[in-house]
């Protein structure tokens, strides 16, 4: 299958946003790796969970008691107890959590301090937690407080965890050295004893949990992992790199046995109960009296955690919300979270090097294939904005997608792509140099190497304005100057009138002696093609006026131009043999300019151009219609205008232009005794008019049977 010139043309553009967006998105890979991002994609994570957190529906099956400011208050002044309260006081807690039927209660506060009231206190709180499925934290840490070993006394309770062994391998689980355990009278009522560990990013902020803990050779449940367990006893659990299975939840893990916590909102998400709420609740219902907290269905099968958030008493940890986040309802979320089988899984690496390599990639080729501020605009704030799109997807599909590392890489692709463009450029540059060093300006090479799906070398058909000019006697001067004189004339000559062919953005085809042929609208798109090469014809007209004295020193009378224009379509391409080619037009829109060009001297004008770019040019410059005249081969007669500069069109150039087309019109109708007393009066100031009164008089004088107006002059048919 043949490609399209647009399709040929757009391969370079392809392949260089290819190139750029490799390149970038192995930078910003190589920057995600090790690490070096971390610490800005933590807190882009914040902002999601900050936006987006919000309840499953297990966030009310997980709830709270917390002793809190208005307990202290309540037993001081209803009780007269200061604390610490005597643990008989927690007993209508746990007498409350096994009237309304919860699955577990567990205690986020330690029971390792024996009761200033002495053991029976102990003993009489143990005896209630009999009836309901309990945790109990241990407090281990490795600063050496507490005892080094398993107490003998201490039922027991490493975790059976398929793979576990192999699992710790490669694992990075801490392993605590001391610990401190609760009090004995307790140890019988405890269904499960579990441990707490902090679980900070390296900034501190707590946004994982960790599942296992690890002391004296022994595996424990976490506090929340606990919880759970002491509802669900007989749970098969397996773990392997990656993940945890418990009870057929499947849960991603890292080295260190965390999973990251899916939060359901700030602080006060889970519902929360104060400790002397619950008591005179259930003093209340003993007494057979209304209980005050409604819907008490609402804790049947709960899973009820049991805290401080008195201050002074409040245990806290940074988290994406707060700096002050109740450590308890980290340990609820998680709850929560292997209720609802959601906790944040990573995005795998291959899948996140994957799509960074496609937008990256992706953004290259719509960048360089784009044009214009609006759409180039529009790409980049496309790009910039899909990163944030994807993270926010994955999010709702419980997956930490990497924001940072693929804002790097969109960013990183800007960077590569001036790399690219450099390079590549660098190199079509030279190559365009070559082809078109004399064709064209350096604007214009410079844009056709930043869109060289804009060039088409081969040959096509365009519309374009062809300019065509000669010197007026110029035979007479190379045959009376010095060869020497006469090369540096023409050197003169030609180099200021390229120049400003040039900056018109107009296109050199080629010289022939002095005369210059140049063309627009090829090789690049000029939708004022026209306008262009008639501005440049003005142009150069003027910069000879200049030049003329320079050169008198060389020759002793002034230079005239004579220029032609015509606008049509041509072919326009790379012409020539294998050893040599040159990129030009060809056709009957050139050879128009070359007769309406030889026009200028039938009628003493400068510059003259043809109908076509007279419509072409749509009044963008004033003009007077100096005649029609004859093509050969019978086709239509050409009509011939000369253009002024706006600026010179005062007074005096308006009311000459009128009376000429009046004085045109007599003659054209036939009227010459007329029009040769109009024209009699501008002969004197117009070279045109002057012409128009001879041959008004040679008609006078020599009738023609049928006059039509139409000029036939040997040079047109030449």
């Amino acid at each position: 299958m043949k490609l399209s010139a647009k399709q040929r043309g757009n391969k370079p553009l392809v392949v260089r946003g290819v190139i750029a967006g490799l390149i970038a998105a192995c930078l910003a890979f190589l920057l995600y790796l090790p690490g070096w991002l971390d610490g800005w994609e933590a807190k882009t994570w914040d902002w999601r969970v900050l936006a987006m957190s919000k309840p499953s529906q297990e966030t009310e099956n997980v709830r709270l008691i917390l002793l809190d400011q208005a307990s202290l208050d309540w037993a001081r002044t209803e009780n007269g107890l200061f604390w610490p309260w005597p643990r008989e006081v927690f007993i209508p807690i746990v007498q409350f959590c096994e009237r309304v039927g919860v699955k577990t209660l567990a205690f986020h506060a330690p029971l390792t301090e024996s009761s200033d009231y002495g053991n029976e206190d102990d003993s009489a709180l143990a005896r209630e937690m009999h009836k309901v499925p309990v945790t109990v934290p241990i407090v281990l840490n490795i600063s050496g407080n507490g005892i080094d070993a398993w107490p003998d006394h201490v039922p027991s309770q490493s975790l059976y965890i398929e793979g576990l062994d192999d699992w710790l391998i490669d694992s990075s689980l801490p392993a605590y050295t001391h610990a401190v355990f609760p009090v004995d009278a307790y140890l019988g009522s405890i269904d499960v004893l579990s441990g707490i560990r902090s679980s900070s990013d390296n900034d501190d902020v707590h946004r994982r949990v960790s599942f296992i803990e690890r002391f004296d050779e022994r595996v424990i449940p976490s506090l929340g992992l606990g919880t759970y367990l002491a509802a669900e006893p007989n749970v098969g659990m397996e773990i392997a790199k990656g993940k945890l299975t418990v009870n057929e939840k499947e849960i991603p893990i890292n080295k260190a046995g965390e999973a990251l916590l899916n939060f359901r909102g700030p602080s006060g998400t889970h519902p929360a109960y104060s400790a002397s709420s619950i008591i005179q609740n259930e003093l209340r219902m003993q007494a057979g009296l209304k209980a005050t907290i409604e819907n008490l269905d609402g804790f049947k099968d709960s899973y009820v955690l049991f805290s401080f958030s008195a201050p002074g008493l409040l245990d806290y940890q940074a988290t994406p919300f707060s700096a002050a986040y109740p450590t308890v309802e980290l340990y609820a979320t998680m709850v929560d979270n292997l209720l609802a089988d959601d906790f944040i899984s990573i995005t795998p690496l291959w899948v996140f090097a994957v799509l960074l390599l496609l937008v990256t990639v992706a953004m290259g080729i719509s960048f360089l294939q784009s044009s214009g501020v609006i759409r180039i605009t529009v790409v980049c704030a496309v790009f910039l904005l899909l990163p944030i799109i994807l993270c926010l997807v994955a999010y709702r599909l419980s997956f930490w997608f990497p924001l940072v590392p693929m804002e790097a890489g969109v960013v990183m692709t800007f960077v590569s792509l001036g790399l690219v463009n450099y390079v590549a450029q660098g190199r079509e540059k030279r190559l365009l140099g070559n082809t078109f060093g004399r064709h064209l300006g350096s604007g214009a090479i410079e844009s056709i190497a930043f869109n060289p799906g804009s060039l088409n070398l081969a040959g096509e058909r365009r519309k374009i304005t062809v300019f065509y000019s000669s010197l007026e006697g110029f035979n007479r001067l190379s045959e009376t100057l010095e060869p020497e004189a006469l090369a540096d004339l023409l050197n003169r000559y030609l180099t200021a009138m390229t120049e400003i062919i040039h900056e018109e953005g107009g296109t050199l085809d080629r010289y022939d002696g002095e005369q210059i042929i140049a063309f627009w609208n090829a090789p690049l798109d000029q939708p004022d093609h026209a306008a262009r090469c008639v501005r440049a014809a003005i142009r150069c007209r003027g910069r000879l006026e200049e030049l003329n004295l320079e050169l008198r020193r060389i020759t002793d009378s002034n230079l005239e131009m004579r220029i032609g224009i015509n606008t049509g379509e041509a072919v326009v391409g790379l012409m020539g043999s294998m050893m040599r080619s040159d990129y030009t037009a060809v056709g009957e829109a050139v050879d128009t300019a070359f007769r309406v060009a030889k026009m200028n001297g039938e009628f003493g004008a400068r510059i003259l151009v043809s109908q076509t770019t007279m419509f072409e040019l749509a009044g963008a410059f004033p003009a007077r219609e100096i005649a029609t005249v004859a093509r050969p081969g019978g086709k239509d007669p050409l009509v011939l205008y000369e253009p002024f500069h706006p600026t010179e069109m005062d007074e005096g150039k308006r009311m000459l232009i009128k009376n000429f087309s009046e004085a045109l019109h007599s003659f054209q109708s036939g009227k010459f005794p007329q029009a040769a007393e109009k024209f009699s009066t501008l002969a004197a100031m117009d070279p045109v008019a002057d012409v128009y009164l001879r041959k008004s008089r040679e008609l006078m004088e020599t009738p023609v049977e049928q006059w039509g107006g139409v000029w036939n002059f040997k040079n047109m048919q030449d």
